[in-house]
């Protein structure tokens, strides 16, 4: 059975650039469909969109939450030549940057370039990789061209299309996180706003959370709920991983386990999947989880949090591996969830 998920919305927000404080297309694209769903939607100072569902001044408060923002680079340097240095936003694998294309989002147009790569022929390094700082791009302008058009702090991103493959498979650089913030707006649409009662939902489309976290950690903040579950991307199965702790595609969510995250909350989720016969798989972390809901946990008296994380292949990579009907599991997960918590 194909998913239900909408493929226009999600590839719309997939191709949308939403480098971490240049949000840009992919803030207009996300804020435009959660009007959809929500009775009111705001942005904050620190690039947030909110959307709520429910009663205003209810007693009861929810909050979900999934981050917009991608991993980037970003122009730290404009050398000789006209050729450009850089630095990473977030965790990308620097082990395949050599000979990638790539769009520097310049203040005037946007500059297509590529990253250096020595030929094979007359590399003699050891090392099987090259480290960050031995890149450059080239946009095959020269040093007077690049230096009009190109400033220090230009966001840059891979320059590749989302693709779909067979069996609702769905590549794109952006999957982490733009899945879970399909599974916000899916959650919004099939939610039953009849059972919300005298309840608020916040849905916390954050931004930041590839640096510090930053928009989840002021968001819960500001917004104080009550209980609040964080939607995320893990680790999928694949070829030369460790099988230990990950999820496996088209499985359902993983549920997360951890230490810092709620006991009764991951408990209930795992109850309320069996009990609808949602697939789901479990992820122990040990200690934090590498997510929002590390912020969203300890936020003012602190939060009772749990974690979904929807399992993909190639995390921070222009190939980045997600299946639809993860997201559209995951989805259902939360919507029965929230109607099984208000009733």
């Amino acid at each position: 059975m194909k998913s239900k998920i909408d493929k226009n919305v999600f590839f719309n927000l997939l191709n949308g650039f939403g480098a971490m404080g240049e949000e840009n297309s992919v803030f207009s694209t996300a804020k435009e469909e959660l009007k959809k769903f929500a009775n009111v939607v705001r942005e904050d100072i620190n690039g947030n969109i909110i959307g709520t569902l429910g009663y205003e001044d209810a007693k009861y408060h929810i909050l979900l939450d999934a981050h917009l923002d991608q991993v980037c680079l970003i122009i730290t340097h404009i050398c000789e030549g006209g050729f450009l240095k850089f630095s990473s936003c977030g965790g990308i694998d620097s082990r395949i940057l050599p000979g990638k294309f790539v769009k520097i989002f310049a203040d005037s147009r946007d500059i297509s370039g590529i990253i250096s790569s020595t030929p094979p022929h007359i590399e003699k390094r050891d090392e099987d990789y090259f480290k960050n700082e031995e890149l450059f791009i080239d946009t095959g302008l020269s040093e007077e061209e690049v230096r009009k058009l190109v400033v220090l702090g230009n966001r840059v991103i891979f320059a590749s299309e989302s693709q779909p493959l067979l069996d609702d498979i769905v590549v794109s650089k952006s999957i982490d996180n733009r899945a879970g913030v399909m599974a916000l707006l899916h959650f919004a649409k099939i939610l039953n706003k009849e059972n919300l009662k005298n309840t608020k939902i916040s849905i916390l489309l954050s931004n930041g959370e590839e640096i510090n976290a930053v928009g989840a950690k002021t968001g819960t903040f500001n917004l104080g709920p009550d209980l609040a579950i964080a939607v995320d991307v893990s680790f999928a199965k694949q070829p030369n991983v460790d099988e230990a702790c990950k999820g496996k595609m088209g499985s359902g969510p993983m549920i997360g386990v951890s230490p810092c995250l709620s006991k009764k909350v991951y408990k209930d989720m795992i109850d309320i999947a069996k009990n609808n016969a949602i697939p789901f798989q479990i992820e122990v972390m040990p200690q934090k989880t590498g997510t929002n809901a590390d912020q969203i946990s300890v936020s003012k008296g602190g939060v009772e949090t749990g974690l979904l994380s929807i399992p993909i292949r190639y995390m921070h990579t222009m190939s980045e591996t997600v299946c639809l009907k993860d997201i559209e599991y995951t989805a259902s997960l939360l919507e029965e969830t929230i109607s099984t918590y208000l009733r």
